[in-house]
């Protein structure tokens, strides 16, 4: 079976060519990143084009998983779980830092997903294995060393809950480097753990604990962090991890 993924964003052409290239260059055998079986592009009378990849066939994404999901066999599926993580670390440090890649002078490129997050990690089942393999690579970009950690934050796609703080910064203090893959896959690893301990029914309930206001009334999110004002100051803010998140770092 497959899935076919079409592209339908006014960015439709680019996002296609971007992600059919980042899969070209990250998604090697052996490592957790979806792998592009073929791209297709559809002309139709008057100009308009469709553009698709095409994919492996995977059963659900892991933020499906994990509220549907009950586990069955603790001892077993905790150890598949801490492969998984392994390899999905393992992915990422490819991405990260990918051996094969040079630029024209021989220098090395490093690469950064962009936006992890549990919808963005799917769930592979076949008679032999169960995998979890990072998809979605249309944000993802390779970077020289001198760019590498230099990318405004404004210019960064805000992943809804799962973004870092420096995100929500302005000015150079909100460049960000891969160290942005890192935290997201982080929140993720913590609701694997939080759904080892307590099921689905624990991953809704700690998403409702970190539902708070951001900044005035008008709407809350379900970040991992909330921005706070700094005393005596009417500019400056600060960042601090949420309660209910290290509350769960630290049961675990």
């Amino acid at each position: 079976m497959f899935a076919l993924k079409t592209l339908t964003s006014e960015k439709a052409e680019e996002t296609f060519h971007n992600e059919a290239d980042m899969l070209g260059k990250f998604g090697g055998d052996g490592i957790q990143n979806v792998r592009l079986l073929a791209k297709i592009i559809e002309p139709f009378p008057g100009g308009a084009v469709k553009y698709s990849l095409l994919f492996p066939w995977a059963e659900q994404d892991l933020d499906q998983y994990l509220n549907s999901t009950e586990m069955a066999n603790p001892e077993t599926e905790i150890l598949w779980l801490a492969e998984q993580c392994h390899g999905l670390a393992v992915a990422l440090r490819f991405i990260h830092n990918p051996p094969h890649l040079k630029n024209e002078q021989g220098k090395a490129l490093f690469g950064r997903h962009g936006d992890i997050k549990p919808e963005n990690i799917l769930w592979f089942k076949n008679d032999k294995r169960q995998l979890l393999a990072f998809a979605d690579m249309g944000l993802t970009k390779v970077h020289k060393d001198s760019s590498r950690s230099n990318i405004p934050g404004k210019d960064i796609p805000r992943t809804p809950h799962y973004r870092p703080p420096e995100c929500d910064m302005e000015g150079n203090q909100g460049h960000i480097s891969r160290s942005f893959d890192i935290w997201t896959l982080g929140c993720v690893f913590l609701e694997l753990v939080v759904w080892i301990l307590e099921g689905p029914t624990g991953v809704q309930d700690f998403k409702r604990q970190r539902k708070k206001p951001y900044l005035t009334d008008l709407y809350e999110t379900c970040l991992f962090f909330s921005l706070q004002k700094v005393p005596e100051s009417k500019t400056e803010y600060a960042f601090q991890v949420q309660d209910s998140v290290t509350e769960v770092s630290c049961s675990s």
